[in-house]
């Protein structure tokens, strides 16, 4: 059964949900003003303290978010065991790609984590682009969203709010078509004009059913002492939900029933910290400029360059003598930054503060170890958002984007440009983001752990290859490194060629020319090694072996035995290049050290 909103109804729904979330408007403020630094600390005169500590929140907050910022791939599971399903999944997991590539995932996520870092919630809502005719993922605002979950452990978002104070000026051309008018009818009269000042507030509903996006206008006359403020509301969209679910995506940190961010316990330390360093100063600019005392003054005190003080016959002078410092003020910060790193959960190694001390190898590795399992968390948040997100943007694109489209992207480190049919998507198929090796990890973690995997014989060379960042297009890389080989193969034959007298030095020489000119490697070997053995094996006749050997003879008979002879002795193999490449360099050496010692004598 479909239920609709009540239009009225949303005033006093902003209102109530709001109020359920006053504690936690309360915690993003405080940390706003700290991440800002806009926060007000006081020294013992309850005078405003000088801000003078590093930041630690804004800066572990920005590396945290950096360090997590690994794109996952798309795997897609067929959910029947046939060709068909098979090649459905390829496709979809290639269409997942495409979806994150136009989302900027490389962007989006290290966003994404710092919200969750600071506020405790990521917000996304998936929308149709029309004009492009794919799913899009917009970002949203913790601050701004109030999610009502169903009342069954672990349930997805059944309704959410956002709202949000926007400049009038900002909306588009139909929107403000619709509060202009609003402003001119018999309801909207008593409000101010409008300028590029005015403001309204915008509340955006979702739910299985409809989408609504509607501003609250404050009714003139209705503050009285006593009573509520009354809004207005006038709907600028309502568009019915064809999904059957609500497209918002949300992640939350692990913490208790609120959303709790992962500084919020380490605010007062902050606050601690910037107050003792401000003292600190306070008692450094004391010790140099102490105040002066006169005693029995004779006429008016003078101060600055080339005056002087004239005093009674009982009179003297001073200075005031800095108020005594205790001489564990740098202890007493080093234990307030101890514990900001350690109840942050980001050590110390981060921005490099390592005591020489205690920088030993299994300190380093504890220490990575507590920022891995932070990252490992958020690895896992954005995996299963990046499930739910796509699995609605296949749904919408299924749905309302119906179609043949154009795709391209990087699948595995594998560039990709094709076209595809919404009808090639399977909905009962499952999609997942993987993090993989990177679980956890940062880029370089993860590309040194797969290298390890790789020289144990546990994971394939392509594997690592796929989760090397950067690489866009494996293809081509895997065809580069066998063309380097091969021409190292190439080089090392030339070697042999000249180091044997088959290749003269005068052919060696113009090689060496040519190469310098740009003339390709392989065709200077076709033209100077291949060309002149063909010649040798083929005299006169096309197709024709070496001279005296009779046509249909295996090689290695005799010149001029009969057909049926014994053939003669099989050529040896050729050498692997390693190997003929360390005999050459040996070979040079010797003949190196013949040359000084005179040949032997």
């Amino acid at each position: 059964m479909t239920i609709l909103l009540d239009l009225v109804e949303l005033p006093g729904l902003w209102t109530d949900w709001r109020s359920r979330f006053n504690d936690r408007a309360a915690r993003y403020e405080e940390i706003d003003r700290v991440v800002a630094g806009t926060y007000d600390v006081f020294d013992a005169d309850e005078q405003t303290a000088l801000n003078a500590s590093p930041n630690f929140i804004e800066t572990a907050l920005s590396d945290t978010a950096e360090a997590a910022s690994l794109v996952p791939t798309v795997r897609c599971t067929p959910h029947l065991n046939s060709d068909l399903q098979r090649k459905r999944a390829g496709i979809m997991e290639r269409i997942g790609m495409a979806y994150m590539t136009a989302w900027g995932a490389d962007l989006l996520i290290p966003h994404t984590v710092r919200n969750m870092a600071q506020y405790g919630l990521g917000c996304w809502v998936i929308w149709p682009d029309f004009e492009q005719r794919i799913p899009l993922l917009e970002t949203r605002d913790p601050r701004t969203c109030f999610p009502e979950p169903g009342y069954h452990a672990g349930d997805k978002v059944r309704r959410c709010m956002f709202t949000r104070d926007v400049y009038l000026s900002s909306l588009c051309a139909e929107h403000m078509t619709i509060l202009a008018g609003w402003y001119l009818s018999k309801e909207g009269r008593s409000h101010q004009r409008i300028t590029n000042q005015t403001k309204v507030t915008l509340v955006e509903w979702f739910d299985e059913d409809e989408y609504v996006l509607a501003a609250l206008m404050a009714n003139s006359g209705a503050t009285a002492a006593g009573s509520s403020v009354r809004y207005t509301p006038v709907a600028l969209e309502r568009i019915p939900n064809r999904l059957g679910v609500v497209p918002v995506v949300l992640g939350a940190r692990i913490t208790d029933d609120e959303f709790r961010g992962q500084f919020d316990q380490v605010l007062d330390l902050q606050r601690a910290h910037v107050r003792l360093s401000s003292l600190a100063l306070d008692y450094a600019d004391q010790s140099v400029y102490s105040d002066i005392w006169v005693r029995d003054p004779m006429g008016e005190v003078s101060f600055g360059g080339g005056s002087f003080i004239e005093v009674g016959p009982n009179g003297a002078i001073g200075r005031v003598p800095p108020a005594s410092s205790s001489l564990n003020v740098q202890r007493d910060l080093q234990q307030l930054e101890t514990g900001m790193h350690l109840g942050a959960r980001w050590p110390q190694s981060r921005p490099g503060e390592i005591s020489q001390s205690i920088a030993s190898a299994k300190f380093l590795e504890s220490a990575a170890g507590m920022m891995n399992t932070a990252i490992r968390t958020y690895h896992l948040l954005l995996s299963r958002m990046f499930d739910q997100a796509l699995q609605i943007a296949l749904e919408l694109d299924v749905k309302l984007l119906p179609g043949k489209k154009t795709i391209s992207g990087v699948l595995r480190n594998q560039n990709f440009l094709e076209e595809y049919d919404t009808a090639d998507i399977e909905l009962k198929n499952r999609m997942r983001a993987e993090y993989g090796i990177g679980l956890g990890r940062t880029s370089s973690e993860s590309a040194v752990l797969a290298i390890q995997y790789a020289q144990n014989g546990l994971i394939s060379q392509e594997l690592v290859q796929e989760s090397i960042e950067g690489v866009t297009d494996l293809a081509r890389e895997r065809a580069r490194i066998d063309t380097e080989k091969l021409a190292g193969v190439l080089f090392a034959k030339i070697l042999q060629d000249s180091q044997t007298g088959a290749l003269p030095d005068d052919q060696l020489v113009e090689i060496l020319k040519r190469r310098q000119k740009g003339d390709d490697m392989v065709a200077l070997y076709e033209e100077f090694v291949i060309a002149p053995k063909k010649a040798q094996m083929q005299p006169g006749i096309p197709g024709a072996g070496p001279a005296g050997l009779m046509p249909g003879m295996p090689m290695g008979t005799p010149p001029g035995a009969p057909p049926g002879a014994p053939a003669g002795p099989t050529p040896p193999p050729a050498p692997d290049p390693s190997q003929l490449s360390a005999r050459l360099i040996a070979g040079d050496r010797n003949a190196s050290l013949m040359a000084q010692t005179g040949g032997g004598r």
